[in-house]
């Protein structure tokens, strides 16, 4: 995917990125549907792993029990079955 006037947008997210490894960072992205705001955050992660986490239109409740139902499953968040650390 091409990304047109998009490099401050990177620029920017790339700039939190660096201060997260001193402080932590909280970063929210908006904006209109389809005008590309999760290939944007892939794009300026992409040499880096992330946790991505979809916040759909829920209750608060529901999206914290969502989040925490990830790391109580027998799977990673990727679908993986868990290893014994």
């Amino acid at each position: 995917m091409r990304f047109f006037d998009r490099t401050e947008d990177i620029a920017s997210l790339r700039e939190i990125r660096g201060k997260a490894k001193d402080n932590a960072q909280f970063t929210v992205v908006t904006g209109r549907r389809r005008i590309g705001k999760t290939s944007l955050v892939w794009k300026a992660y992409e040499d880096e792993s992330i946790l991505y986490f979809f916040v759909a239109r829920k209750a608060e409740g529901d999206l914290c029990e969502d989040y925490l139902d990830l790391f109580h499953d027998d799977k990673d968040i990727w679908g993986q079955e868990r290893t014994a650390v």
